[in-house]
């Protein structure tokens, strides 16, 4: 009986051993193949945060110009504004103007009328040289 155990034991430990070593193995080649895969996760790491870090300098880049636009156009609408509201200035004093004038003086209505219509068309005049070149000047800015 003391055989049987021994041969019985001895199959054991054989067999018991081949797991180890194939255990072993694996762990043996997982340790030595690690460095390799850090080296692999870092260049690829590396090589998307490169890609990322191209994408925002671009984007800043973009933002930056999108600023500059929105800049340009909010100081060309309030330049826009300030001529409407100056205009419309104009244009309900001269109505104040003629009212009063009608007020005072009914009997001249015509007369006032064609005054008032004089002021307005040098007004349009002068205003339209105006716009002209200060579209030749915002012209001249991209150029020089």
């Amino acid at each position: 009986m003391g055989e049987l155990i021994e041969k019985a034991f001895a199959g054991a430990v054989s067999s018991a051993s081949i797991w180890g070593v194939v255990i072993g193995l694996i762990f043996a080649s997982l340790f030595k193949a690690l460095p390799e895969m850090r080296k692999v996760k870092a260049t690829s790491d590396d090589a998307v945060r490169d890609d990322l870090m191209q994408r925002v300098v671009a984007l800043e880049l973009r933002i930056e110009q999108l600023e500059d636009k929105n800049h340009r156009q909010r100081e060309a609408h309030a330049r826009e504004m300030s001529h409407i509201q100056l205009k419309l200035n104009n244009e309900s004093g001269l109505f104040d103007m003629l009212l009063m004038l009608l007020e005072a003086q009914p009997e001249k209505a015509d007369l006032h009328a064609s005054r008032i219509k004089e002021i307005r068309e040098t007004r349009a005049r002068n205003a339209a040289t105006e716009v002209g070149s200060a579209a030749a000047m915002s012209a001249t800015r991209g150029v020089i």
